[in-house]
């Protein structure tokens, strides 16, 4: 009787190779000739399941992608704002290990992407995806007075997009001069610069502490 293959749990099984091989021996040994010996297949199968090495690539960002998306919508179900928003940010930028190769592995992919109209069609809409999560976080936060009321929201959404991307390239770049801290503490002042005042956090949306407008100034008396 043939052996019945399943062939969806067998691309899963070589895509987790890919990644084993980058974490153990980093992605420039992610060569096919690697990955199918850690898959424990020949060249054979595995271009069976992958044309090339961009097209297994691609599956290991597609992978790291749902993994890290599952993770968010977990995130977005316990609440809102910007706590959840924080939390969001911090699981995209390579502060754990598996964060790194993802970052690495997405590094590696957008050189293939650059000059392909589809690879980069394709990674724009995850870039769409994700930069609509944020804004609807940051819209969540206006609403409930921990964002100013006239903050330019499509604004500070793509600015934390790109914030993310940079400090994951950094961080695969100049991996020591970017360590875990550093990146929370990146995220985390930007995050300070757009929350509104820490004396109207918590107030109604639309019922932020006025400014004085018009009218004189109060006079300040000289000390003798």
């Amino acid at each position: 009787m043939p052996k019945i293959v399943d062939h969806d749990a067998r691309r899963e099984e070589i895509v987790d190779a890919v990644w084993r091989v980058i974490s153990r021996d980093g992605i420039a040994s992610a060569t096919t000739r690697n990955i199918a010996q850690e898959a424990g297949c020949s060249n054979g199968v595995l271009s069976h399941y992958f044309a090339d090495k961009t097209a297994l690539l691609h599956a290991a960002l597609q992978i790291g992608y749902r993994r890290t998306e599952q993770r968010v919508n977990e995130w977005l179900r316990r609440g809102s704002g910007l706590r959840v928003l924080r939390e969001v940010l911090l699981l995209t930028v390579p502060i754990t290990r598996e964060a790194l190769f993802g970052n690495q592995v997405e590094l590696a992919f957008l050189g293939h992407a650059v000059g392909n109209r589809e690879l980069a069609r394709e990674h724009h809409a995850i870039y769409q995806r994700f930069r609509s999560i944020v804004r609807r976080l940051l819209l969540d936060a206006r609403h409930a007075g921990e964002i100013a009321p006239d903050a330019d929201l499509d604004t500070i959404a793509d600015a934390l997009v790109a914030l993310i991307d940079g400090l994951g390239m950094e961080a695969c770049l100049f991996p020591s001069a970017f360590p875990a801290e550093r990146q929370r503490a990146v995220v985390d002042v930007f995050l300070a610069a757009v929350a509104a005042p820490r004396g109207d956090r918590g107030r109604p949306y639309g019922q932020h502490r006025p400014r004085p407008t018009g009218g004189r100034r109060p006079v300040q008396r000289r000390r003798a």
